[in-house]
């Protein structure tokens, strides 16, 4: 398999896992498939790209349920 097939694998998987909530695990995938095509495609070029936006958005996904993570734990402690 190509490497580049690789990346192309790992960033769909990296997608689906988004997709299921499981957002550390899609965010370090996300990382090392932008490692991999930085290394090999530059950091320019628009698959690169593609694979630095990908992990600012489970970045966010991330962060935005760990909000609601607190905010809903907040709200059990009420009566």
């Amino acid at each position: 398999m190509r490497i580049g097939a690789r990346a192309s694998s790992r960033s769909d998987l990296a997608y689906a896992l988004n997709a299921l909530g499981r957002h550390q695990e899609a965010a370090d995938l996300n990382a090392t498939t932008l490692a991999a095509r930085e290394s090999m495609l530059g950091p320019d070029h628009p698959d690169t790209l593609t694979s630095r936006n990908n992990l600012a958005a489970a970045q966010q996904h991330q962060q935005a349920g760990t909000r609601r993570g607190r905010r809903w734990r907040g709200r059990r402690d009420r009566p």
